[in-house]
């Protein structure tokens, strides 16, 4: 019991630090009155980390929390864990999902779990061996949520945090994602650590390109038109490589391209990136 409480105390802080941060973007992008101040991401992160701390104070079910110090817990991990840096965000975020998918796969209300393209690759791999096929979706939080309403999907993640239980609401909610991790840990037997710890490497770069807006159209089909590897068109261009992919995606509100790379190695996903980047270069002088 201590040590899944102990697993629980973990995953809390990667959601409290990471799951909101892909949430605060979406609510500042659907905000219905521009002259409401945006809260800050470190605010917004700070009230998740109260809510969910909260939330399992009061409902977990046992009240003595395995003899852990519940709220020593929370001054331990609270100023720390809400800082998060960019690099050890990404981070933290690819071992949370990829943490769910291996363990959800066992227990799948359906046969498919749905991800936006730019995902690892090693979901693919988890998921397979439990016989569960990832379907990959357009990057946008409405068409990871539409797919989450499709008959057979049993899970959805996106690459910024969010997770969706679809058979409890076919839309994000950190407490509810919380609540089915620690069901998972513990008809596992086992704590997130392990998990983590037994995660395949994950080898994932990010670049990003600026792009006149008029010319992001001719550099779409240019990619696809000149791919010699077979290539995904679910939302942007995915080439795939041998030795990983690449992604390049039109940033839907600024004047950049995002290419996303994956490979086997760090060095092999960047020397994928920097083909990539350096072409779309060429194509926008």
């Amino acid at each position: 019991m201590l040590r899944k409480v102990r697993a629980g105390c973990i995953l809390l802080g990667i959601f409290c630090a990471l799951i909101h941060r892909g949430g605060a973007a979406d609510n500042a992008g659907e905000a219905a009155v521009p002259a409401t101040p945006v809260e800050s991401w470190e605010s917004q992160r700070e009230k998740t980390f109260e809510f969910v701390w909260t939330t399992v104070n009061e409902a977990y079910f046992d009240a003595a929390f395995g003899g852990v110090d519940w709220a020593a817990i929370k001054v331990k991990y609270q100023p720390l864990l809400c800082r998060a840096e960019d690099k050890a965000a990404l981070r933290g975020l690819l071992q949370a999902m990829l943490s769910f998918v291996k363990l959800v796969s066992h227990r799948l209300l359906g046969d498919r779990i749905a991800l936006p393209v730019g995902a690892s690759a090693a979901a693919e791999q988890l998921a397979g061996r439990q016989d569960v096929r990832i379907e990959y979706t357009k990057m946008s939080t409405t068409a990871l949520s539409d797919a989450a309403t499709e008959p057979g999907v049993g899970f959805a993640a996106s690459l910024d945090g969010g997770f969706i239980l679809p058979g409890f609401l076919p839309a994000y909610d950190g407490a509810a994602a919380l609540v089915k991790m620690l069901d998972l840990l513990a008809h596992h037997d086992v704590a997130l650590s392990e998990v983590v710890d037994d995660l395949p490497r994950v080898h994932l770069v990010h670049e990003t390109v600026v792009t006149p807006w008029d010319q992001k159209g001719a550099v779409m089909r240019n990619l696809v038109e000149h791919a010699t590897r077979p290539t995904v068109l679910v939302d942007g261009v995915k080439v795939l490589h041998d030795e990983g992919w690449v992604l390049a995606l039109p940033d839907p509100e600024d004047a950049v391209t995002h290419v996303f790379a994956e490979g086997r190695t760090d060095a092999e996903a960047k020397r994928l990136s920097r083909e990539y980047v350096l072409r779309i270069r060429q194509l926008v002088r």
